[in-house]
């Protein structure tokens, strides 16, 4: 924890403490208890989820982080505690959003045809086969397959007035939507322009609690599949605004 607790400096110095001084660059330097204790708490679990497993174990800080987040009244409401619990054992935003990707662009080509919706739709998501998507089957399935949050899952399409969300043999040649096709890079913008929108709507609380958003700002910055969409771009220029 201690070598991952700040980011290695571009100089020599790591803290210069008369910068804090009056008159200094960061005299004006203030934080909360709990924000001071939330920034040390953030870089911890960013520290453990780069360890392998074996690393995990073998580190006393990483190994203690989940019982402590659970059971330590003093960590229990950071927020860094609240959004590591919501997101044990879910991998990454990133690698979420990517197996939903290989789901609809089999072939990887780059492209997302109605035939691969097709069988998206029927292998995943129309579990009793009557050609009908409902509300609730997509959002069973988005959170079985990909371990999205329910808040995301139930906000990735908008309420239909009609009984299916989908009807997949209309992905079928002749049907109406068989001449669907959407590019692999427009597939993944419109995931994630609907979880922005998700995380915009949430509270403080209930955005910590949720783990796709928890993990949007991280992902957005350094994930190779989702930082150059522009829902992503324009997220983070809203965190600067």
């Amino acid at each position: 924890m201690a070598a991952g607790r700040f980011p290695p400096p571009q100089g020599a110095c790591l803290f210069v403490p008369s910068s804090f001084l009056p008159g200094g660059e960061l005299a004006n330097f203030q934080l909360t208890k709990e924000e001071f204790v939330d920034a040390n708490m953030g870089a911890l679990v960013t520290v453990c989820d780069g360890l392998t497993p074996e690393e995990f174990k073998a580190n006393c800080d990483c190994a203690q982080l989940e019982d402590s987040c659970l059971s330590d009244p003093f960590l229990q409401p950071v927020t860094s505690c609240v959004s590591y619990l919501a997101c044990r054992n879910k991998g990454s935003l990133g690698q979420r959003f990517s197996a939903n990707l290989n789901n609809n662009d089999r072939d990887m080509d780059g492209n997302v045809t109605a035939a691969e919706v097709y069988i998206d739709l029927t292998t995943n998501y129309d579990a009793d086969g009557d050609d009908c998507v409902t509300q609730g089957d997509f959002v069973a399935a988005f959170q079985r397959l990909y371990n999205f949050s329910e808040g995301y899952s139930l906000g990735r399409f908008p309420p239909s007035n009609d009984a299916c969300l989908f009807v997949p043999s209309l992905f079928l040649p002749g049907g109406a939507a068989s001449g669907f096709i959407e590019s692999s890079a427009d597939f993944v913008e419109d995931n994630m322009a609907a979880l922005v929108r998700v995380c915009d709507g949430l509270s403080a609380e209930e955005f910590a609690a949720n783990c796709d958003c928890a993990q949007l700002r991280a992902a957005c910055t350094d994930d190779v599949i989702l930082k150059d969409t522009p829902s992503c771009a324009a997220y983070l220029f809203s965190l600067t605004a």
